[in-house]
């Protein structure tokens, strides 16, 4: 009789670990290739990655698509355990950590190496202020994987903390998080990329703008936008010099309250002398600080002139 609870009760084991097993996305390794342009804000200079206006990064790894990276939780009947055969089994194994604010738990997949850095954040006076917010995390995503100097570096998005990295470790079988000093240009690269996730620039449509402007004056303009969301970029054909003024469709700048229209602050001052000049207009997905040699050619000319 014991014998036959002992192995319903291992039947059970084993069906729950294989549930959680399931649920943990997919581990695997091709060829893959991410490439965006070089102008992105806030980029490293990559040479060796460049081609033309482009950086080019070709790894080994996998790229998730919508929601095929998604990391259990534990309301998905995902138990916390796993045999940390994968990235994205110990992966699963962090955020279920985190959330909990089992410290021990945390410490335990990290590797020997990386424990002193590890218990300076979680055991140190801004322990608790740490829990607290990686605890927040909300859902997870994996956005993407690929191996790295002499490991397996990830990017994941988090729906309250946006998009963070992980580095890993395989040892003795096992993948341990590790602590990584990084210098190389491509890891920070690839995490801006998917923090912005740059598209073509697009030329916005006109709805209004004054056709001549005091120096010391300031006055609207307004554009019409393809996407919520999108930025208007206004600048002069120059490359390499600020652009003039910048603002996103529902927020930073934005004087108007309607979604997909941008009204914008543009003062003559920024202009320096009087005269006629030709401004330029360009929707974009991110913000652009810097005028770059991609602009004009999408950009939609904007006639003032300044007294």
């Amino acid at each position: 009789m014991k014998r036959k609870i002992l192995i319903i009760i291992g039947f059970f084991a084993f069906s729950y670990y294989g549930i959680s097993q399931n649920l943990i996305p997919e581990f695997k390794t091709e060829s893959i290739e991410i490439r965006f342009t070089k102008y992105l804000n806030g980029c490293m200079p990559d040479p060796e990655n460049t081609i033309g206006n482009e950086y080019v990064y070709r790894l080994k790894g996998q790229i998730f698509k919508d929601n095929d990276g998604r990391i259990p939780s534990l309301q998905d009947g995902f138990n916390g355990k796993t045999a940390q055969s994968t990235p994205w089994e110990t992966l699963s194994e962090l955020v279920a950590a985190y959330k909990a604010k089992d410290v021990k738990k945390i410490k335990s997949l990290y590797n020997k190496s990386s424990q002193a850095k590890v218990s300076a954040i979680f055991e140190g006076e801004n322990a608790q202020n740490a829990l607290n917010t990686l605890s927040q995390c909300g859902e997870v995503k994996i956005l993407m994987g690929f191996e790295y100097q002499n490991g397996y570096y990830a990017i994941v998005e988090t729906e309250n903390l946006g998009i963070n990295s992980n580095y890993f470790i395989l040892e003795k079988g096992k993948y341990k998080l590790s602590a990584l000093a990084d210098k190389n240009p491509a890891s920070w690269n690839l995490a801006l990329y998917w923090k912005f996730r740059p598209k073509e620039f697009l030329k916005p449509v006109k709805i209004s703008k004054p056709d001549s402007i005091a120096l010391n004056e300031t006055r609207n303009m307004v554009f019409r936008l393809s996407s919520q969301g999108s930025w208007i970029i206004i600048f002069r054909d120059k490359a390499g010099e600020p652009v003039l003024s910048y603002a996103q469709d529902g927020g930073y700048r934005d004087n108007d309250n309607k979604w997909q229209q941008v009204s914008l602050s543009f003062g003559a001052a920024n202009m320096i002398a009087k005269g006629n000049y030709t401004l330029y207009a360009i929707e974009s997905n991110y913000p652009v600080q810097v005028v770059n040699d991609e602009m004009k050619s999408k950009a939609l000319p904007i006639i003032i002139k300044v007294y």
